[in-house]
């Protein structure tokens, strides 16, 4: 069976639809109502109209009328499109020229305060609070002792593979967890040549806690403070 042929467009006053659907309400409602992407609104109410025999497509002609609103609104929809563009980049440069100052002074001093309470908090005894408490607000300091970390996991797995086979977890591939390894090594200090100036230094190092040999593929994240500035709001 030969397939059809297609139709020549229609001009737009020759195009009769009965029963057209009113959609342009049911869109707008939506839109407000629901937070959907607006792809996802038209194919819902598409589908509700389908289901409940309010609309549908059932002919050539009215699926020529179709493509003729969809081709009205991608004109329409591009239109507005390039106004949004323009007003987003003009809304842009304005943001940044009214608010950038004051985005550059929070910066500043938080960068200022969050150094601050690096040095306070080592200045602290042991038993140090976590928080400094100011009438403007506070700063909370968060400290993260030095620890063990992945350089070259393969290298790792290899060790433990000698040393520590309980490390070494197998299913499909063998794999092994920087929480378990963490057990069996620690970190150490040790005096070490200098091999470009020949003169002595202090080095750190992830050995194994029995034998003491340093443990290939870890390396050290050092302890570290994290601190957040939390004003008070006027």
């Amino acid at each position: 069976m030969s397939e059809l042929e297609p139709l020549p467009p229609l001009p737009p006053d020759a195009v009769i639809i009965e029963n057209e659907p009113d959609i342009s309400a049911p869109i707008a409602e939506l839109l407000e109502e629901l937070d959907l992407d607006a792809v996802d609104i038209g194919s819902q109410l598409a589908v509700e109209q389908r289901e409940t025999g309010r609309w549908s497509i059932n002919d050539r002609l009215e699926a020529d009328w179709a493509l003729r609103k969809i081709a009205e609104a991608q004109i329409r929809f591009d239109e507005d499109r390039r106004l949004y563009e323009q007003f987003r980049a003009q809304l842009a440069q304005w943001f940044r020229r009214v608010a950038g100052p004051h985005q550059a002074t929070i910066a500043f001093f938080e960068d200022h305060l969050e150094d601050y309470g690096r040095r306070w908090i080592r200045a602290q005894p042991p038993s140090r609070p976590k928080s400094l408490p100011l009438p403007s607000g506070v700063i909370r300091t968060t400290t993260t002792q030095s620890k063990a970390v992945f350089v070259d996991v393969d290298a790792v797995k290899a060790w433990a593979n000698a040393h520590e086979p309980t490390l070494v977890h197998s299913e499909t591939k063998t794999w092994v967890l920087i929480s378990e390894v963490r057990d069996y090594v620690e970190i150490v200090q040790d005096i070490e040549k200098n091999e470009t100036t020949g003169e002595p230094e202090t080095v750190w190092k992830v050995v194994h806690r029995v034998t003491k040999d340093p443990v290939p593929g870890l390396g050290i994240e050092q302890e570290h403070t994290t601190v957040k500035v939390v004003p008070e709001t006027p």
